[in-house]
């Protein structure tokens, strides 16, 4: 009887050699001829088309978010950032939130789900103490956020990586999985496209049939301004590149640069807050990172709103904060919309 505690252990591999010569007909030479695939049995069992009626039906009518509007249903993203900036931290409390059916960035919260968290990053002593500051216990964990920490995986971009992933996957029965981080998986070169290709060949295209969805992490390359880290194909194999950028102490910016699909706005500001620690959406998405990082300064300084230019140069040049007179009008005009609108 299989071991029910490893997932590999009743599953069946393909043979990625299936239909390969063996060393004895290599050696003897001659032409080698791949089996047809038709002699493999009915080729629309082998490839079934799109049953369009069961799909019209399958489809909802509205879009099907985790956490609305940064994560939806059944897609794939990639998530970077400069260094320490808490890409890691931003989607650990998010994926804890919708494993254990609490508020996941400020949201309504839904209905518990399985989380597979593949991390080759953080200690499990980084973990407790994170997942502590949170509010959670063991009890609120277990059997929901399926963590695997350093696992023994193979290279993602292979074959047999992409097949114990999935097996993990449909093991934990994971409807989201989160990869931390992406360079830690791969065995191809980072700035190589056919690495990314492959990734998405053997490890993402297989969950995504599933319906099952995935947030890779990443980091930011030397230029920010140039995206992530490597490969421009990095951003080819997903539906949605979310940059996290830090715009004040407790304030950040998830900035879209690409997506396949509308639904996601261009930006979205989060606030960390405390007491217990959380990230949480806030503010109108959309709003330039610098204007933001001058009203977040502003704020935290006490400034009243109805502070014009000089009093507000007066308190930022007292701190050491430079910004522009164009992106300083630009925060004092959102200081005060906000005030009026809140009046």
């Amino acid at each position: 009887m299989a071991d029910l505690e490893d997932p590999y252990a009743a599953r069946e591999w393909d043979d990625p050699y299936a239909g390969m010569p063996s060393l004895a007909e290599i050696e003897a030479g001659g032409d080698f001829v791949p089996d047809d695939p038709r002699d493999a049995g009915d080729v629309s069992t082998l490839f079934p088309e799109v049953n369009w009626h069961e799909v019209w039906e399958q489809t909802p009518d509205d879009v099907q978010w985790l956490v609305e509007p940064v994560i939806e249903q059944g897609r794939l993203y990639a998530l970077y950032s400069p260094p320490k900036v808490g890409k890691s931290l931003v989607t650990l409390d998010m994926v804890a939130a919708l494993a254990t059916g609490r508020s996941a960035l400020g949201c309504a919260p839904r209905p518990p789900m399985h989380v597979l968290y593949v991390d080759m990053e953080n200690s499990t002593a980084d973990l407790v103490e994170r997942l502590n500051a949170f509010g959670y216990t063991p009890d609120d964990l277990a059997g929901r956020l399926h963590y695997l920490s350093f696992p023994g995986l193979a290279a993602l971009d292979s074959m047999r990586g992409g097949q114990e992933l999935l097996a993990a996957a449909e093991h934990y029965k994971a409807e989201l999985v989160v990869i931390d981080t992406v360079s830690r998986v791969i065995a191809g070169k980072e700035n190589d496209s056919d690495t990314f290709h492959a990734l998405y060949r053997h490890a993402l295209a297989p969950l995504k049939a599933r319906r099952i969805t995935v947030i890779r992490l990443d980091h930011a390359g030397k230029d920010e301004g140039q995206g992530q880290r490597g490969s421009s194909a990095k951003s080819s194999d997903v539906d949605v590149v979310w940059k996290l950028a830090k715009t004040g102490h407790t304030t950040f910016q998830l900035d879209r640069i690409a997506a396949r699909t509308p639904h996601s706005p261009e930006s979205v500001r989060l606030e960390r807050r405390f007491s217990p620690l959380r990230h949480e959406i806030t503010g109108e998405a959309g709003v330039d990172a610098g204007i933001m990082a001058v009203v977040d300064e502003l704020d935290r300084r006490g400034v009243p709103e109805e502070h014009g230019r000089d009093k507000c140069r007066s308190v930022l040049n007292a701190v050491g904060f430079q910004c522009s007179n164009g992106t300083l009008a630009a925060a004092i005009k959102y200081r005060k919309d906000r005030a009026e609108s809140a009046a």
